[in-house]
């Protein structure tokens, strides 16, 4: 496995160090042999919305310079109590989580990467997303607060669907970020909390029939079949036809 961080040889020695520590502290027991790369993109030429991405058919991780640009020190001792660090830590350690998941998940993998059906895509990738998350939230416990807070006032009212805009006002997007909150408020402690502070009656609807359905799923054990994701689906559809019609209606 190559770890580089190829625009900036003083940052290079550095980011090898974090990814080791990453690796040695929480990553260990994962399987990471197939994995190529990890490389650190400057932020200004990051191709991909959020921090970090695995690419499943090229085997790498990219991970986005942007949190690592705010740190005060580049000595680590120091940084273990500084935010932007923490969320650092966790954007690598759940990539790593993903290419072990990779090897046992293949066929899931395989149609995040290669199907054209975004509704299989979506909730793939939804079951994918939400798995990891759950792993880091056991190991790491770090969650990005930020990201959770704005679902509280979102206004549940969708008008896109693809893959392309990064905006609350694409279902396809939106969805994604909740498998995220979603793992949060069945894993911490103040998760109906967190729930309930949701004022868009719909969008909490929606978020409670999700978390049932995935605690369904979590019952299955381990399975890499994705027909096992249609009742996911389903919801997915049905949510995504009222918030469409909630739109219609008020604008």
């Amino acid at each position: 496995m190559v770890i580089t961080c190829p625009y900036n040889t003083e940052l290079d020695l550095f980011f090898k160090q974090l990814v080791n520590e990453c690796i040695e502290n929480y990553c260990s027991d994962l399987t990471l042999d197939h994995l190529r790369k990890i490389e650190l993109i400057e932020m200004s030429h990051y191709p991909n919305e959020g921090d970090a991405h695995f690419f499943f058919d090229e085997k790498k991780i990219i991970i986005n310079s942007r949190l690592l640009n705010l740190f005060p020190t580049h000595d680590i001792k120091k940084l273990s109590e500084n935010d932007d660090f923490k969320q650092f830590i966790y954007s690598i350690c759940h990539e790593l989580y993903h290419v072990s998941d990779s090897v046992t998940y293949p066929n899931l993998y395989s149609i995040v990467s290669s199907t054209t059906n975004l509704w299989e895509i979506l909730s793939t990738l939804f079951w994918l997303e939400y798995l990891v998350e759950q792993k880091c939230h056991k190991r790491i416990g770090k969650t990005n607060c930020e990201l959770y807070d704005q679902f509280e006032s979102i206004n549940f009212c969708c008008t896109e669907f693809n893959t392309e805009t990064c905006d609350t006002s694409n279902f396809f997007y939106l969805t994604k970020l909740l498998s995220y909150f979603v793992a949060t408020i069945m894993w911490e402690k103040d998760g109906e909390k967190r729930l309930n502070n949701v004022k868009d009656r719909l969008l909490h609807d929606y978020i409670e029939e999700l978390a049932d359905e995935l605690s369904k799923l979590d019952k299955l054990n381990s399975f890499d079949d994705p027909t096992q994701l249609y009742d996911l689906q389903k919801i997915m559809k049905k949510y995504c036809n009222k918030s469409t019609e909630k739109y219609t209606l008020f604008y």
